[in-house]
């Protein structure tokens, strides 16, 4: 980048932020697309009867010698978190998008 001309500013210093809020915020973002994303991904397989998050935990806990692993997954608490999640609406998601957007853009990165 360098080369054509950019100014490479590292670190990078932003200030203000709460990183403990801004994790927390992106993962309830996350939380909320997952349960929906992985019912749209498990809709188009063919091969299994898996059809929801739900399905996934009580299979995950059917089958826990096999699928969890206890150094890469010793458990489900992203997938349970996501099932869980109901009080979160579409306006609470709008909010928190926009939100998280201005943090990474406007009050981020733009901000150096």
């Amino acid at each position: 980048m360098r080369l054509h001309g950019a100014t490479i500013i590292d670190p990078v210093n932003v200030t203000g932020i709460d990183d403990t809020n801004i994790i927390n915020d992106i993962s309830s973002l996350m939380s909320y697309n997952f349960r929906q994303d992985i019912s749209n991904y498990l809709s188009e397989l063919k091969n299994t009867t898996m059809r929801s998050l739900k399905d996934l935990i009580e299979f995950n806990i059917e089958h826990a010698d096999k699928e969890l692993d206890h150094e890469y997954s010793p458990n489900q608490n992203t997938f349970i978190s996501s099932e869980n999640q109901t009080n979160f609406t579409a306006n609470d998601y709008a909010d928190l998008y926009n939100k998280t957007r201005q943090i990474g853009g406007r009050y981020g990165i733009d901000a150096t």
